[in-house]
């Protein structure tokens, strides 16, 4: 399964420094949450895409146990 979600407290960052709001997200997570949430998986990533403290998107993949 791969899921990707933003995380709220960096998305939310980057409206207020000027990048346009996305109202189409029904979901704003936090990295963590999806492992929490789906305990029939087993991760193989639950983080951001990359390093950049810009960056606002987690990427999940798991495993179906």
């Amino acid at each position: 399964m791969i899921i990707a979600v933003p995380d709220r407290g960096r998305f939310r960052a980057a409206v207020t420094r000027g990048q346009g709001d996305n109202l189409s997200h029904k979901h704003e997570s936090h990295v963590g949450e999806l492992t929490a949430a789906l305990p029939y998986y087993g991760p193989i990533m639950d983080g951001f895409v990359n390093n950049n403290p810009n960056e606002y998107s987690i990427l999940y993949i798991g495993r179906k146990r």
